[in-house]
């Protein structure tokens, strides 16, 4: 047989049930999360969500409102979060309606959901125990939560999760394949993480 049909049957063979368990799952996680595209903006979307109209009337620019948030928070608080200023100023200017932001907060819940079964699967190296953890995820959604992070904080800490998740993938494969530049790029990631929340934190012990 040619070679590019051995290749593509030993890929459908090797992945074809894996995507089928995500594609399930990712389908279960949006079912149950369903409740966030009727959701009104609350918690701190609710005056973020002024941010476009704001900038308008006064004439500021996003990145003098980005320097603006961060000195403050450095100077009266002792944080220094520039990409959390940056993605909940862009999550309300790119989606400043409510119908399309809560889109966007539901695909990113989902992803979460799908990216740590991924994590947990690459892990232990079993599907099943990946796919329990994406359901064990879900079973602890606080939906109706004001400040429940996976949903709340301007896209903040669904941002913060796909940045440990993604970094945590990457850093399992540099260390099993011995591989500088991919470990270089988890810790990249990981430092995003720790740049738009200070929750990256509680991961740091995964990075020996």
């Amino acid at each position: 047989k040619p070679k590019a049909v051995l290749i593509s049957g030993e890929w459908s063979r090797r992945w074809s049930k894996p995507l089928a368990l995500y594609l399930i799952l990712a389908s279960v996680a949006g079912i149950v999360l369903k409740p966030i595209l009727g959701s009104a903006f609350s918690a701190d979307d609710t005056f973020d969500s002024f941010l476009p109209m704001n900038l308008r009337y006064s004439g500021g620019s996003f990145w003098q409102f980005v320097s603006d948030v961060v000195t403050g928070w450095r100077t009266n608080e002792g944080r220094f979060f520039p990409v959390a200023v940056i993605v909940g100023g862009l999550s309300h200017l790119l989606f400043p309606e409510r119908t399309e932001y809560k889109i966007v907060q539901w695909l990113l819940a989902v992803a979460v959901v799908v990216l740590v079964a991924g994590f947990v699967s690459m892990f232990v190296r079993n599907i099943w125990a990946g796919v329990s953890a994406g359901l064990l995820l879900l079973s602890a959604s606080q939906m109706r939560v004001q400040y429940d992070p996976f949903l709340q904080f301007s896209l903040q800490q669904p941002t913060v999760s796909l940045f440990l998740m993604v970094a945590l993938m990457v850093y399992l494969k540099a260390i099993r394949k011995s591989d500088t530049w991919l470990l270089f790029a988890s810790l990249c990631l990981f430092l995003l993480a720790t740049l738009t929340y200070e929750t990256s934190l509680l991961f740091w012990p995964m990075f020996p």
